[in-house]
């Protein structure tokens, strides 16, 4: 996914509706991960290793959810900026 982003990226020509939907299931893939990671280290440490390992809090994931709040946001970018090629090329 990414590979293929940077390669359209370094051909000059990043804002295709392909990058859009390689950068959402970046990002949905992002969050199935940080939320998987966040309830197993909350069961292990409620679980299997009480009072040894702490639960992870809610502040613990401000800046997992705030990268994938980005990754969502550059998404949006792309598509919008594939929009207006789309527009350009059709005024030509």
């Amino acid at each position: 996914g990414l590979r293929k982003i940077f390669r359209t990226l370094t051909l000059g020509d990043p804002f295709q509706p392909d990058n859009v939907r390689r950068l959402r299931q970046i990002g949905l893939i992002l969050a199935v991960v940080t939320g998987g990671v966040w309830l197993a280290q909350g069961l292990v440490a409620a679980r299997l290793a009480p009072g040894v390992m702490e639960p992870q809090g809610i502040s613990d994931l401000l800046t997992p959810v705030f990268s994938i709040l980005v990754v969502f946001v550059l998404a949006e970018v792309f598509r919008e900026g594939a929009r207006l090629r789309r527009e350009s090329e059709l005024t030509i």
